[in-house]
């Protein structure tokens, strides 16, 4: 294929049907935003965690929505960051920070962001997967764990005495 070659328009809307159906079947949440922050791709998945449908989130502020109120500021420095630099600290890494859904309840996330450069200006997409049940579990271990340690040291002072 000649990239230089003009493509049919039947050509991209199959591309896009392509794309869209890669986007909407995967079951992590994708969301994609441009230099400004704000919401230009939002798949099943993000509507499914988040609460908000793709209508009321794509063409608004990311951090408005999803990010809770206390972490905002920081989102905003980290984009004027990677923006003037180059260098982000979340960029490529997988890192677990606290998400918002529609109805105000904060949800451990993991977090994958990569960015984009198709023109000028980045576009990044944050591919994100809801790890409350996760986390529920880990906790579930770590009081097991506590309990049997505990079970432990009092079955052996029982010995002992």
């Amino acid at each position: 294929m000649n990239v230089n070659e003009p493509v049919s328009l039947h050509e991209h809307l199959v591309d896009q049907e392509w794309f869209n159906a890669l986007l909407n079947s995967s079951l992590d949440c994708i969301i994609a935003i441009d230099h400004d922050g704000i919401i230009v791709e939002y798949n099943h998945a993000a509507q499914t965690v988040f609460g908000y449908t793709a209508t009321e989130a794509i063409g608004h502020r990311l951090d408005e929505l999803i990010i809770p109120e206390r972490y905002q500021n920081r989102h905003r420095e980290a984009l004027a960051r990677y923006l003037q630099t180059g260098v982000g600290s979340v960029i490529g890494r997988r890192v677990e920070v606290s998400g918002q859904t529609k109805s105000g309840k904060e949800i451990p996330v993991e977090l994958t962001v990569l960015p984009i450069h198709p023109g000028r200006s980045p576009y990044f997409t944050a591919y994100l997967r809801d790890i409350t049940d996760r986390k529920a579990a880990e906790e579930k271990i770590r009081e097991y764990s506590l309990k049997l340690k505990t079970s432990l040291i009092e079955t052996i002072d029982s010995v002992a005495a």
